[in-house]
């Protein structure tokens, strides 16, 4: 659960004053009193066979609702909080290493003397120091909020090539490190998304791959948006080109198992290899075959689901020649085996 400082200036932002009537309850009691009231687990299993999604009951003592933990892959989990308290509470939290976090208010009325619904936090690695939060009674408070552990945040911007840019390095800050800061409002695209994890119509092994897609889909859009702009290119493109971009990912598309070279690509589109390099970079910050390869996993995975194919099969009809290769692949998109994907989903809908 996301709490806001209310001893510490360093912010810029106003606190409402402890009272008498507030009830004080150090972070680890908060837990241990929402933690010994759970009422619900999801049926469905991580490969380890450990309870990938967990529900509590909000404890009655201080108001009504319900706490969610969702672990999407190591390093990787959710949390999703409902709830309206009873009376003013102040948490005190220790000193703590702190994950790299995008924390989002959803509903109309937060209980956070600082908080406003319709923002999201960004939040680095790093150090968190004391400190305490005011939650006030007010109607009810929807939030969730995604930790990312540093070493996982940094094989994404690897992967992505983005490891590299000052702005989205500056988020991986050392663990005796202040943590930093930075509060963003939430786009309709984003919204769209949030509501998507919160009325997740799947169960078992496809409720977590669903959710771990659209949480990556959070990660990007909230990064996108809280990033500044990257320089103009010296180079910018024409809108003649950017159409021929959108042409030469158009064929891609139509032939993922048997894609044209990047020669012959440039050379249907009427494109330089330069420029057509060039301009997946700008218009899909990726590459060609980045672009490729995703696709071509996005589209392994549905064949897995479809339940006509086996893991070969599916490598061959996307384009893999090598099993190996195709399992490799899949496993750091997906986080899992194409054998364990397709296993979990056979278990969670049996013949």
């Amino acid at each position: 659960m996301r709490m806001d400082l209310i001893n510490d200036n360093s912010t810029g932002a106003k606190f409402a004053p402890v009272t008498k009537m507030s009830l004080i309850l150090s972070q680890g009691d908060l837990s241990s009193l929402i933690k010994r009231s759970r009422y619900d687990t999801s049926p469905s299993t991580l490969p380890n066979s450990k309870l990938f999604e967990k529900t509590w009951q909000y404890p009655a003592q201080l108001g009504q609702g319900y706490y969610r933990e969702i672990y999407l892959r190591q390093g990787m989990h959710l949390e999703i909080s409902d709830y309206l308290h009873h009376k003013p509470m102040v948490v005190e939290c220790c000193d703590r290493a702190h994950p790299v976090e995008l924390h989002f208010e959803i509903s109309d009325e937060s209980p956070k003397s600082t908080s406003t619904a319709g923002q999201y936090w960004l939040y680095s690695s790093g150090f968190a120091p004391a400190k305490q939060i005011l939650y006030q009674p007010h109607p009810r408070s929807l939030s969730l909020s995604l930790h990312i552990e540093p070493d996982v945040f940094k094989t994404f911007l690897e992967e992505s090539a983005c490891i590299h840019l000052p702005d989205l390095g500056s988020l991986l800050k050392p663990s005796d490190d202040p943590y930093a800061s930075q509060c963003c409002r939430t786009t309709p695209a984003m919204k769209v998304s949030l509501q998507q994890i919160l009325n997740c119509p799947y169960v078992g092994s496809i409720r977590r791959f669903f959710l771990e897609g659209k949480v990556l889909e959070l990660i990007a859009l909230s990064l996108q948006a809280a990033i500044p702009s990257q320089p103009v290119s010296a180079h910018p493109l024409k809108p003649d080109d950017i159409e021929r971009i959108h042409q030469a990912k158009a064929i891609l598309l139509k032939n993922l198992a048997h894609p044209p070279s990047l020669r012959d690509l440039a050379r249907q589109v009427g494109l330089n290899e330069c420029t057509l390099k060039r301009g997946f970079r700008q218009v899909f910050n990726t590459t060609a075959f980045g672009y490729l390869q995703a696709q071509r996993l996005d589209q392994a995975r549905l064949l897995l689901l479809a339940g006509d194919l086996q893991v070969q099969q599916t490598a061959h009809a996307v384009g893999y020649h090598s099993r190996s290769h195709f399992s490799t692949a899949f496993r750091k998109r997906f986080g899992v085996s194409p054998q364990e994907y397709l296993a979990h989903y056979q278990n969670d809908n049996p013949a």
